[in-house]
């Protein structure tokens, strides 16, 4: 669930934070993989409450 929700929701803010801002490859790339564990994390948390 983390991952797809990462994918999805990560992914395209990442492309419009490179498109619109001048940050180098590096930095979006840091920043998508960061957002990415979080949100598997989150989904793991989630998915133990959950009944």
């Amino acid at each position: 669930m983390g991952l797809v929700y990462g994918l999805i929701a990560t992914l395209p803010s990442m492309w419009i934070t490179f498109s619109s801002l001048s940050v180098s490859v590096s930095l979006v790339i840091t920043w998508f993989l960061y957002g990415l564990f979080q949100a598997i994390v989150v989904g793991i948390i989630y998915a133990k409450m959950s009944p």
